[in-house]
Order: C-alpha cells, then structure tokens, then sequence
C-alpha cells in the first residue's frame, strides 16, 4: 500500500512540475489557411502555437493542417489526415516542407485543388514571423510538379488565393 501512495505522489509532482514549466511558455495567436466548404477559397482561422523556436513553430502550423479541422462544416480537408505525410524545417526565413508519397497518392486531383493546399500550407507558414518563403521537396528532391500543374521548383511566398 505504501508504494502505491509513493508512486501516486511522485505522479502527482511530475505532472505539476510539467504543466507549472509549459504554463510559463507565451502563446502566440496566428492564421492558419484552410479550404472553405466549397472547395473554391482559402479562409483564414486563428489558432494558437505555443512559443518555441521557429522550427517547432512551423511544425505546429503543419500537424494543425494536417489533423485538420473536420468537426467545422464551413472547413473541408485537402491534405489527408496521415501522420507523417508532412514534414517541415526552417532555414533562415525559408521554411522547407517535404511531402510524402502518402500524401499524393490520398490527395484529390484537380488543378484548383492543388493550388489550394500548396497555397493553405504557404499562407500558414508565412503567418510566422520570420518565414517568408515556403520550398517544397517531394520525398526529398526537388520535383517540377507535385500533382501535375503547380511548378514547385521554385519557393513560394504568400499569395492571396481568391
């Protein structure tokens, strides 16, 4: 019995000790870009990212877009809800993201479409201060085309998609 009241205050004290340590972490308020229920627009929401260095900043903005926001009727999914399918590191004030064959394969077809999600993961991770462009690798290299339209060659930068 004795160990068991041991190990319930040693718990106890851990997860005050982490929360009291993450409490202390500012929140920053930012836009993240999603699809509208049409599938026509991107429509900004506001989320909050604990403040950390850049690099865990952007990962934040990637795992929101891909966890997604399903329980909202006014939000439809383009990028699919795979763990892994993303991947981002920042390098200077250049945010570089590798998409995976996951991510093509589950991904619906069509121009509009594509442009939407490059454009919903650009616009979002240009909300963070300190990213002003967004360069994409597919598995790891560079591709002309992630679906077939968009050259992705080159970095993006944020564009209002309309």
């Amino acid at each position: 019995m004795k160990k068991i009241v041991f190990f319930a205050l040693i718990l106890t004290c851990a997860v005050t000790i982490i929360f009291a340590v993450n409490a202390d972490k500012p929140v920053e308020e930012l836009r993240l870009y999603v699809v509208d229920a049409e599938m026509l627009h991107l429509i900004p929401i506001k989320i909050r990212v604990r403040e950390t260095d850049l690099n865990g900043e952007a990962r934040e903005v990637i795992s929101a877009l891909i966890r997604g926001f399903d329980d909202n009727p006014k939000i439809r999914r383009l990028i699919p809800k795979i763990r892994g399918c993303m991947s981002v590191r920042v390098k200077g004030n250049t945010a570089y993201v590798n998409i995976s064959k996951s991510m093509i394969k589950n991904h619906p077809d069509g121009r509009e479409l594509e442009k939407l999600t490059v454009y919903s993961i650009v616009n979002s991770l240009t909300s963070l201060s300190g990213i002003n462009n967004v360069q994409f690798t597919i598995n790891g290299k560079i591709r002309r085309d992630f679906m077939g339209y968009m050259d992705m060659r080159g970095a993006f930068a944020f564009e209002k998609v309309v």
